[in-house]
């Protein structure tokens, strides 16, 4: 597993150090599938079924890298849950950082949905932690909020008016 990552982070650098012309890049594309690192996929899985309505579908495991793959799929989207036996929380090595925007790479995994005000209900109910209260654009009428899911990554919900 190792010696895939390094080798895709090779072929990525060799490929963004060719100069490719802007016209190869692709005319339309839709992102898919978003990986997110959790202490343990059940209870991840349950998290986003419960709130988000994804659906669990199968689960990998990978005993000589020590890590475990779940897929969860809503609509033609996936999230793949990734639980690694040796992972920790960025907090164990940064404890004053409570906002990923401060660490390079992805901050926050966002969803655009249907209904954000029963969403909300529910997730105030079972006390889930909110980043940024549910606002409303005034100009758009969307509304928006961020949460911690059970691993403490943001995600960011969106209701387009």
């Amino acid at each position: 597993m190792q010696r895939l990552l390094e080798i895709m982070l090779i072929v990525s650098a060799a490929v963004l150090l060719s100069g490719g012309d802007i016209a190869d890049a692709p005319k339309e594309f839709k992102v898919y599938l978003v990986a997110v690192s959790v202490k343990d996929i059940n209870t991840a899985a349950a998290w986003y079924n419960k709130y988000l309505g994804f659906q669990f579908g199968e689960k990998k495991d990978y005993p000589e890298s020590k890590v475990s793959i779940g897929i969860m799929t809503k609509g033609d989207f996936s999230l793949e849950i990734v639980q690694h036996k040796e992972s920790v929380p960025v907090s164990k090595f940064i404890p004053d950082i409570s906002n990923p925007a401060m660490i390079r790479g992805y901050g926050k995994i966002g969803y655009m949905v249907d209904n954000l005000d029963e969403i909300i209900k529910r997730m105030k109910a079972d006390s889930v932690k909110f980043i940024i209260d549910p606002m409303q654009n005034k100009t758009s009428g969307s509304k928006m909020c961020i949460v911690l899911d059970n691993d403490g990554n943001w995600v960011q919900l969106m209701e387009k008016k």
